[in-house]
């Protein structure tokens, strides 16, 4: 049995497919091909939609288009880098246009390295949070810890693991992310602490900021739908307050006197005692804060974030 071609200049000599080498190898856009999930890319947004419109006029045009990073597979080629480029090229083709052979360039490196390119490309379309959520399981489910996947994207672990997150919340939440209408981070951030729960609580909340004419939930209308008050913001005054308060109160913790049941005594002032009470005072929540963050026309204001 002969085996199949595994790089382009095999694939051409074997004239297994249209393949023209010159300084670099050129193919036909039809006989370039994407791997069903490889690329976690949803299509279906309108802003991808858009930017492989903008491709497609380019390529029309004659404008430079960088060449697609492809790699051979059973005998075929298949897109690692261009996935929207190579739709572009569909597109200009669909609509009359004449593109011939396009420029490639081959990717080496096995399936674990090729997604590593998806991430860490430069160019075109960014990933949306989800879609980088995605990926990073993937990498995941290979044995890759967080600090490994953090370096190879240049992010922190802690990152990857925020990231990681969004992949489990439920198809629910993940829709009202896709939309636009939740950020990632709210989502997340309500889910941790309602549970399942959360799901019927940002629908709703979703569904009645667009009955009023807004985009998208937002946390004031969130916190103000569950009845909870906003927290007290901490001034620069309050935080300089505290942080010459502590660093007086530094030196006392080492002269703190030692019970045998493990507590300990520090000695302060009464002055000391009122700077702290007024410091509590400043950053404990307000019962009032709530109504006094509405406007007279009852609009609650959403400067804070």
């Amino acid at each position: 049995m002969t085996a199949y071609p595994r790089s382009l200049d095999k694939l051409h000599r074997a004239h297994l497919a249209d393949v023209r080498k010159g300084n670099m190898f050129h193919a036909y856009p039809h006989d370039i091909h994407e791997m069903e999930g490889f690329n976690p890319r949803d299509y279906t947004r309108q802003g991808v939609q858009q930017h492989i419109r903008n491709l497609a006029d380019a390529y029309k045009s004659g404008q430079h288009v960088e060449p697609i990073t492809v790699r051979v597979v059973d005998g075929k080629i298949y897109v690692v880098e261009g996935h929207c480029r190579r739709r572009g090229m569909l597109l200009a083709i669909e609509n009359g246009a004449d593109l011939g052979q396009q420029p490639l360039i081959e990717f080496k490196g096995d399936e674990a390295d090729a997604q590593k390119k998806i991430l860490t490309s430069q160019m075109g379309e960014k990933l949306t949070t989800l879609e980088l959520a995605d990926m990073y399981q993937r990498m995941v489910n290979r044995g890759k810890t967080l600090a490994e996947i953090g370096e190879i994207v240049g992010k922190t672990a802690e990152h990857v693991r925020q990231t990681l997150d969004i992949h489990t919340l439920p198809d629910e939440i993940k829709q009202l992310i896709h939309e636009g209408t939740v950020s990632s981070d709210l989502a997340t951030k309500t889910y941790n602490e309602l549970g399942s729960e959360a799901i019927a609580v940002l629908v709703e909340g979703v569904e009645e900021q667009l009955v009023a004419g807004k985009k998208k939930l937002t946390p004031t209308a969130l916190n103000k739908k569950r009845g909870v008050k906003p927290a007290k913001r901490m001034t620069k005054k309050v935080v300089n307050g505290m942080r010459e308060q502590l660093s007086q109160f530094g030196s006392k913790l080492d002269s703190a006197q030692f019970r045998e049941d493990g507590t300990a005594v520090v000695e302060l002032s009464s002055e000391e005692v009122d700077k702290l009470k007024a410091l509590l005072m400043e950053v404990s929540p307000d019962p009032q804060e709530a109504g006094a963050a509405e406007s007279e026309d009852g609009k609650v204001s959403e400067t804070s974030e």
